[in-house]
């Protein structure tokens, strides 16, 4: 399957690196961007892994994260075809399932 990012998860990748390049340093924002990238062009052979997003049909996610404990990353997608869809990449912190 294709993996396609929508603008608005661009935009949400662009904010994630720009926070951990303020916060740690380029090396670590370039290297968390690689381990989000890898992630979500994962979903081009494993989309199934993903849990629904309740009470929005055809819209799921996974959670993407270094270590077992502490925070992450939500990456919401849709699957219809042979395409897979990222919409947004939200913060584990933040209530994701509003913003949607």
């Amino acid at each position: 399957m294709k993996v396609d990012l929508a603008p608005s998860a661009l935009a949400e990748l662009a904010d994630i690196w720009d926070w951990n390049a303020a916060e740690w340093g380029i090396r670590r924002a370039n290297g968390y961007l690689a381990f989000l990238r890898k992630a979500i062009f994962g979903l081009s052979k494993d989309h199934q892994s993903g849990r629904r997003v309740e009470d929005r049909p055809g819209i799921y996610y996974v959670v993407a994260k270094r270590r077992p404990q502490g925070h992450g990353h939500v990456i919401v997608y849709t699957s219809l075809d042979e395409l897979v869809t990222v919409i947004h990449v939200f913060h584990t912190a933040q209530d994701w399932k509003s913003r949607i």
